[in-house]
């Protein structure tokens, strides 16, 4: 078909549903780009070999000793399945001693969307997408995976580990785990059904050192990025994932020691709501480059569905130490967060530029408003807002900066002590 052969050598009945059959088959193509188009994209251009062994019958069959080579990957294992009973049973074991998912990655893709073809903005950014617990009844299923290596970009993952298992219409994925070029993560997530179409589900993850490499830099740079270490328990109930939302409980934990911000500007950080936040905290700052993040820290509670500062939110940079408190509902995704900063450095704020030290988050998670915190300037008198130069050193600010600075490193040794029990126990995070 095409460059594409098939190859099958063994015994072979006319009813695949009477006797045994016994076969080896081989597909093989040297170019899988010539072979057509896959959401109206080319295939990937690499050589496809895949090798196995056939045997049983049409209602209970497995398929060993797979041997599948595409490009720089390879995948070996064994699927077993049985179509004989209510519902069909697979159980899947696969080795990898590499996967490289760059072919289906666009080298060209940037992430960014275009401005033009934006859908309109949704009143609700939780969605109300049903749960799939149908599906998760149609069949009966076990999978073992394990990756010594994930290729993707600039970097690659090890020692990927999949352990699941869907029966009786629960989902109880007990393992996801993979070592980052820095760091280690791991995960776990139950789905169980109580009737009605609804379900109970929870979900741990715990990171120990980890990076994200945003910034697209070489493996032996990431060391410069900020480490982050993270525990978070969640549970929650329902049929869709707004319902899900709003009945969370849980914790959540993050800490980092602090790192090189490659190429930020601290301006314009490009994350969510804090794009806004950090216009309106130096909205004339040009310094764009690496900032340094010296401390970073994050303890949230979550009852009935609201996430609460348990006491806050805090960072500090080589330019400003800053302190988040407030609530996001996340029944009606309405928030309500207030940011205090206080500049760390005044060296590093040039006299052209203005500092608000009181910005207040507010509307919902879908129309998120930005502003300056009206009750807390007109408290303070209006330091440093509005002003410029010399203004950023009233003594008012200065004296905070004894304040938001030590608060972020104790709440780093709370979150240190949260996450020793894993350590103690010997256990990866």
């Amino acid at each position: 078909v095409g460059n594409l052969e098939i190859i099958t050598i063994g015994d072979f009945e006319e009813d695949m549903a009477g006797e045994r059959m016994d076969f080896a088959f081989s597909i093989v193509s040297p170019d899988t780009s010539q072979l057509g188009r896959w959401n109206d994209e080319p295939l990937p251009a690499a050589a496809l070999d895949v090798k196995a062994e056939f045997s049983g019958n049409a209602q209970e069959f497995a398929i060993q000793n797979i041997d599948a080579n595409f490009g720089e990957s390879h995948l070996a294992g064994s699927v077993d399945v049985s179509l004989a009973g209510s519902k069909p049973v697979f159980k899947v074991v696969a080795n990898s001693n590499k996967i490289d998912i760059r072919p289906f990655i666009d080298p060209g893709s940037t992430g960014e969307t275009d401005e033009e073809n934006e859908p309109a903005v949704k009143e609700r950014l939780i969605p109300a997408t049903p749960l799939p617990l149908d599906a998760l009844a149609t069949a009966d299923m076990s999978v073992r995976l394990n990756v010594a290596e994930v290729q993707y970009w600039k970097a690659s993952s090890r020692n990927l580990v999949l352990q699941a298992e869907m029966k009786a219409g629960n989902l109880d994925i007990s393992e996801f785990s993979f070592e980052a070029p820095n760091g280690n993560l791991s995960t776990s997530l139950s789905v169980r059904p109580t009737g009605a179409g609804q379900a109970n589900v929870s979900i741990d993850l715990a990171a120990d050192d980890l990076i994200f490499n945003r910034s697209g830099l070489p493996e032996e740079d990431l060391h410069k990025l900020p480490a982050l270490n993270l525990d978070f328990q969640l549970v929650g109930k329902g049929g869709n994932l707004r319902e899900l939302a709003g009945s969370t409980n849980g914790s959540f934990f993050l800490e980092s020691s602090g790192g090189t911000l490659v190429g930020v500007d601290m301006s314009i950080l490009e994350v969510f709501i804090l794009e806004e936040v950090f216009r309106l905290l130096m909205p004339k700052s040009d310094q764009s480059g690496d900032s340094e993040l010296s401390c970073l820290a994050a303890i949230l509670k979550v009852e009935d569905g609201v996430i609460k500062t348990d006491p806050g939110i805090a960072f500090t940079t080589d330019r400003m130490a800053i302190i988040a408190k407030g609530t996001l509902n996340l029944k009606t995704e309405k928030m309500k967060f207030n940011f205090n900063a206080t500049p760390t450095n005044a060296l590093k704020i040039s006299p052209g530029e203005l500092f608000n030290p009181y910005i207040l988050v507010g509307g919902t998670l879908s129309k998120p408003e930005v502003g300056i915190d009206p009750s807390k300037a007109i408290l303070h008198g209006g330091a440093a807002i509005g002003t410029a130069g010399i203004s950023v050193l009233a003594k008012g600010l200065l004296d905070r900066v004894g304040n938001a600075m030590p608060l972020c490193e104790e709440m780093r040794k709370k979150v240190q002590l949260k996450m020793q029990p894993v350590t103690a126990a010997g256990k990866k995070p």
